[in-house]
């Protein structure tokens, strides 16, 4: 099960968090609320640290919902992604495709966690 649960909404700003499953057999349930939170601010920022689970069909959706935003001139934000999120932007490589900051603990780079762009010497 998927939830968004809107926690703050001020000034044109938007802040969401999901919690559960975000993967293929979930997203057409949450995707009419995603994008009428989306639609609803200028500024959005979407808080993935209670996903606890993160398909290559919600980073499809994710990155569908950034490129919208992009083209209609409003800001979107990912931010506290959990583990399950920074595995699946670590396979593809993507941590530029989303423009967001990603942050690494230290303890998640010394079990090989996130490897993308941390360890250049191993990809010459």
């Amino acid at each position: 099960m998927l939830k968004l649960e809107k926690n703050y909404a001020k000034d044109g700003k938007g802040i969401a968090s999901l919690h559960g499953d975000f993967i293929l057999p979930h997203l057409k349930d949450i995707l009419p609320q995603l994008k009428s939170f989306l639609d609803e601010f200028e500024f959005s920022v979407l808080d993935l640290s209670r996903v606890s689970a993160f398909d290559s069909g919600a980073f499809q959706m994710l990155a569908v919902f950034k490129k919208d935003a992009a083209l209609k001139k409003k800001k979107f934000k990912i931010v506290n992604h959990s583990e399950c999120v920074l595995n699946m932007i670590d396979l593809y490589g993507a941590t530029g495709l989303f423009r967001d900051k990603v942050i690494v603990t230290q303890e998640a780079r010394n079990q090989g966690l996130f490897r993308y762009g941390t360890h250049p010497q191993e990809f010459v």
